[in-house]
């Protein structure tokens, strides 16, 4: 409801046209309106950020001293054929490799391979160098390849029902696996101080590395580190029927301090590395400007 006072010169000039008179009037009335419209609006942001950081970083470094570290493996197996087979007596193929409360309380660096099976390649690698000069260059590298190529390993075994005689300590009518593989760490690589490398295998033609370079700069300026590990398995044929494999790790490699490598299989053809490399600092030298290390 809207009150409008309506006086228009307009009307007041028709009346007088009408009655001869010029007679103004003034006058109230009620009016009523209802008013809808529809608004479409539409914003348009556009918003837009370019950055970029150009780094161009030459070292400048003439070291009096240096130290270097490399540790590098090539192992591999190409074009084996191996074959094993068990019969259904006591005879059958049965490796079980244990390493049990062993390997413990040591300091240093200690490196231990452990293999039942056939063909295989075991390594642990370490190498250090250090340098004491006041401007020395600190370099590790560690590289490890391994490979397993166009081979073939065939097992077959075979398998029994228990009986109450029966070692491995199944229920009566049960199946046993008279043929098997098995490795187990139990209750070892413990309590070790500095580089510890382990492997264990019970299967065939497997590669297994540790491969560990440190160099260090005593009041060195600048610290290098390269790592490489590249694995290779192509064309090989596994054929395994009534075989168990069975690897173990029961409260093992607790408590260890610095770097631990444990490599554990019972297969075959397989390829295991731990591979490190590390360099470092230690002093108050000022890092040369471009050279990434690491400084304690």
């Amino acid at each position: 409801m809207k009150k409008a006072l309506l006086g228009t010169t307009a009307l007041v000039m028709g009346l007088g046209l009408l009655n001869g008179a010029a007679l103004a009037q003034v006058g109230n009335a009620d009016v009523k309106a209802v008013i809808a419209f529809d608004k479409t609006l539409n914003v348009i942001e556009n918003i837009g950020r370019e950055k970029a950081v150009f780094l161009n970083a030459s070292p400048m470094i003439m070291p009096i001293g240096a130290a270097e570290a490399a540790a590098i493996a090539v192992v591999g197996h190409s074009a084996v054929s191996y074959v094993a087979a068990g019969s259904t007596g006591a005879t059958s193929v049965r490796l079980d490799l244990n390493l049990v409360n062993a390997v413990y309380n040591n300091s240093g660096v200690v490196g231990v391979n452990q293999d039942m099976g056939s063909m295989n390649n075991q390594g642990n690698l370490v190498s250090f160098g250090s340098t004491n000069s006041a401007t020395a260059l600190a370099d590790s590298q560690a590289e490890t390849e391994q490979y397993n190529v166009n081979s073939l390993v065939t097992e077959s075994g075979s398998t029994t029902t228990a009986n109450a005689s029966t070692t491995d300590g199944k229920a009566p009518g049960g199946v046993v696996f008279r043929s098997r593989r098995t490795t187990t760490l139990q209750d070892t690589v413990y309590n070790q101080t500095g580089i510890t490398g382990v492997n264990q295998t019970s299967g065939t033609a497997n590669n297994q590395t540790n491969s560990i370079s440190l160099a260090v700069g005593i009041g060195g300026t600048a610290a290098l580190s390269e790592a490489a590990l590249g694995q290779t398995t192509a064309s090989n044929t596994v054929v395994s029927s009534t075989m168990q494999h069975t690897a173990l790790v029961t409260n093992a490699v607790n408590n260890n301090q610095g770097m631990t490598h444990v490599n554990q299989t019972s297969g075959n053809l397989n390829s295991q590395s731990s591979t490190i490399a590390w360099s470092g600092t230690v002093g108050s030298n000022q890092a040369a400007p471009g050279v990434l290390g690491n400084r304690f």
